[in-house]
């Protein structure tokens, strides 16, 4: 019983993400995710079905890639690319700098793990 409700729970999942992934594609790999969609009752129920929808969000990615990798003709565009790296780089930067030449601690790490573990997490989020 619980495994069926598991299954159902990811095949819904899976539709949503073939959803959504299709809501931001371009109009050739829209075909691709629709065709995608239409195999996924052929699928197994549960993990199989979510893997399978996962395949839309990888079409997903590599066009973003592909736009990553063009020559670029005008550098306010490539700032507007890549204007997130840069903020986050330097608030790291300023960070690391911060906590290790302003204000260095002169405490173990071992009592912080946890909180390492949440900070990379969030930011790999």
């Amino acid at each position: 019983m619980l495994a069926r409700t598991g299954g159902r729970l990811m095949g819904a999942a899976a539709r949503g993400l073939l959803a959504w992934s299709a809501s931001r594609a371009s109009a050739s790999e829209r075909a691709w995710i629709e065709a995608l969609r239409g195999e996924l009752e052929v699928v197994d129920e549960g993990l199989a079905q979510l893997l399978w929808a996962l395949g839309g969000v990888s079409l997903l990615s590599g066009a973003r890639r592909r736009l990553l990798t063009c020559t670029w003709y005008s550098w306010p565009a490539l700032l507007r690319s890549s204007s997130f790296g840069l903020v986050l780089s330097a608030l790291l930067v300023i960070g690391i700098v911060w906590s290790n030449v302003i204000v260095p601690s002169h405490e173990s790490d071992d009592e912080y793990t946890a909180w390492y573990l949440a900070f990379y997490l969030v930011l790999l989020v």
